[in-house]
């Protein structure tokens, strides 16, 4: 049996009673069950890259995302996979889309192993750019920048460990 829209809000309203962050990671296809997931979500993060192909998809998630009501201000841009040889900026995706960037996640090499591993790259590499952007992210959705200035970080609390 297939998931049903409904499914996904009654499993989202039920971890939600016992869980303080409930993350859904949704796939590219935009269908009732995804549209059913953003509507129960609080932030919703779009991610794309520096291509002109990612660009376009994202101008027309954006648009979809405003036909189904999500309000633009849930809505926030990531842009994964920032390299130095890439022929678009940041700025051209902004201007592309008129969304700003929430955030910029750099390329990593080590992703790619750290997902074939299932060990998360804040854990076997914490140090490096990408999972530092990660955790700011991470935090900035959490509201905790100010926190982390004052020594706090969420990479100290072992379920978000777990979760990246």
């Amino acid at each position: 049996r297939a998931l049903q829209a409904n499914h996904v809000v009654d499993i989202a309203q039920a971890l939600a009673e016992t869980h303080e962050w409930v993350v859904m990671d949704t796939p590219g296809t935009m269908n009732e069950v995804v549209a059913a997931s953003l509507n129960e979500a609080a932030i919703v993060l779009l991610v794309s890259s520096l291509d002109v192909s990612s660009i376009k998809d994202t101008k027309t998630a954006l648009r979809i995302l405003e036909s189904w009501a999500v309000s633009p201000e849930r809505v926030r841009l990531i842009v994964n996979d920032i390299t130095r040889a890439a022929a678009v900026t940041p700025e051209d995706v902004e201007r592309a889309t008129g969304k700003e960037i929430a955030s910029l996640i750099a390329h990593d090499a080590q992703v790619g192993l750290s997902v074939q591993t299932g060990i998360p790259i804040v854990q076997s590499n914490p140090r490096s750019r990408f999972a530092r952007e990660i955790l700011a992210l991470s935090e900035s959705i959490a509201g905790l920048t100010e926190e982390r200035q004052s020594g706090f970080s969420l990479a100290r609390l072992p379920l978000l460990g777990k979760s990246f």
